[in-house]
This record gives C-alpha cells, sequence and structure tokens, in this order.
C-alpha cells in the first residue's frame, strides 16, 4: 500500500499571539506610566509640592541624640528656599517644562536634607550637609546625582 504524503499543519499563530500579549502588556503599563506622571506635574504646578510630598522617619531615642532638631517654622523656610533657588541649587536648565520642581524633601537624621527634583524628562538627587540650621545659605553639597 503507497503512503500518502500527510502534510502537518504548522502552527504559526502562537508566537504572534504571545507577541501581541506581551506588546499590550507593555502599552498598557507604559499608559500608566505617563497617567502617574501627568498627575505628579499637576501636583506640582498647582503649588501644593512642598505639602504632601515631604517625607520624616518615625524617630528612635538612639536617632533622636544626632538629630538636629528643625522646627516646622525652620522645615518652612528650608522648602521655601529650596522652592525659591531651585534653578541656581540645581545648576543646570531644564530640558523639558522649562521649569524645575521638587518632588520630594526629606529631612534625614544625619543633618542632612534629601532633595528630590525634576522638569519632567530629567530627574536627579541632591543631598546637602546643614552646618547652620539658622542660616540655610550654608548649605553644603554632599552629594549630587543627574
Amino acid at each position: 500500500m503507497p503512503k500518502k504524503n500527510v502534510k502537518k499543519k504548522k502552527s504559526s499563530g502562537s508566537p504572534f499571539l504571545i507577541l501581541f500579549i506581551v506588546a499590550l502588556v507593555t502599552v498598557l503599563y507604559l499608559a500608566r506610566q505617563v497617567q502617574e506622571k501627568d498627575k505628579q506635574i499637576l501636583h506640582l504646578k498647582s503649588g501644593k509640592a512642598g505639602e504632601k510630598l515631604v517625607e520624616k522617619k518615625p524617630e528612635t531615642p538612639a536617632t533622636a541624640a544626632k538629630k538636629v532638631v528643625f522646627t516646622k517654622v525652620q522645615e518652612d523656610a528650608v522648602k521655601q528656599e529650596i522652592k525659591n533657588n531651585l534653578d541656581s541649587i540645581i545648576g543646570k536648565k531644564p530640558q523639558m517644562s522649562g521649569k524645575w520642581f521638587s518632588s520630594s524633601i526629606k529631612f534625614n537624621d544625619n543633618d542632612t536634607i534629601t532633595l528630590l527634583y525634576e522638569d519632567g524628562h530629567e530627574a536627579g538627587e541632591i543631598v546637602f550637609k546643614i552646618q547652620n540650621p539658622a542660616d540655610f545659605k550654608t548649605w553644603q553639597v554632599v552629594s549630587k546625582t543627574k
């Protein structure tokens, strides 16, 4: 009996289906990231940047002895000083919006302040050492990224 040529069907749809699913998930993820970034930019443009984004760690007895105590007035003065002089503190021009925004100001336990900033395209971080909390012009840059 002669053998029949049986052609096997190849499923070429599987790789395309997998590729489509991966592309769809990537697009959804990126759309979510853009939506969150838009919310941040709107929050910053509304002038409420320093109010809700300031982070503070709970204080332990061991860190309380080492920490420079900033009063609410001093913390507000630091935030205002950063807001008024952000362009000169960063030292370069923004790429996207023409203006820098402070996205976070963190008062650390070791006499330092961490400033996170962005322009919608580029971001960076500066850590300041506080020499004299009463005179905010004496801050020294400990580290600067980007």
